[in-house]
Formats: structure tokens, C-alpha cells, sequence
């Protein structure tokens, strides 16, 4: 029997806007987007030695913006699971909340720093 699911306890979980039918969860030192009907992980992605606690989708579906325990913010292709872009230093208790704006350019976390982000060149 094949398992697709998380082995600790879920730290957070977003919907992707736009997209009905697929989420995110992330869990210890992994994310992963699921397809709603079957409960099916269509894409995974894992970190070792440090734990997601939050992620978010932009507007735009492109990207996996998240949280973790480093204090880093990364973006991740939602496509294929690369990372795009790091922001290290961006929260010295970890970002725990990761929200992004309706054009995806700006990225807040729950201490109301904000970055702007060029994802494209």
C-alpha cells in the first residue's frame, strides 16, 4: 500500500485562488499540492533539516510562496517544484504567516514586512 500523506502534524494549508480543485498543505520539512477530487498528490516538495510553516499561493499560480523555520522565505515553481527565489533573514521567529497581493508583486508575513519580488529575468 503507497501512502500519500504528511507524517507530522500540518502547520498550514491554502487554497489555490483561482484554481478550484487543488490546495497546499505543508508539514515538517515538506509541501504538497493535492488534487481535491482524488486526494492525490500531483506535486511534492521537501526540505530537509527545516520545517515549512506556511505557505501561500499567488494570484498568478506559478509560484508556492512559503515560510520556514530558518527564518527564509522561498518560492517554488508550481509547476515543477524548483526553487525560484529565497529570502534569507526574513523573520527571526520564522515568517508563520505568508499572504501575497492581487498583482502577486508584493508578499506580506504576519509582522507587516513586506519585500517586492521580480520573479521574472
Amino acid at each position: 500500500m503507497i501512502y500519500n500523506c504528511h507524517f507530522t502534524a500540518i502547520t498550514d494549508l491554502a487554497m489555490v485562488k483561482g484554481f478550484q480543485g487543488i490546495f497546499g498543505t505543508c508539514s515538517g520539512g515538506e509541501i504538497i499540492v493535492w488534487r481535491t477530487k482524488s486526494l492525490k498528490p500531483i506535486l511534492k516538495i521537501e526540505l530537509p533539516k527545516v520545517k515549512c510553516l506556511s505557505l501561500d499561493f499567488p494570484r498568478t499560480g506559478r509560484m508556492i510562496l512559503s515560510g520556514w523555520s530558518d527564518d527564509a522565505i522561498r518560492f517554488f515553481s508550481a509547476e515543477n517544484g524548483k526553487i525560484i527565489k529565497k529570502i534569507p533573514c526574513a523573520n527571526l521567529d520564522g515568517p508563520r504567516v505568508m499572504v501575497s497581493d492581487d498583482d502577486s508583486t508584493m508578499y506580506f508575513q504576519v509582522k507587516l514586512e513586506c519585500w517586492r519580488v521580480a520573479t521574472t529575468g
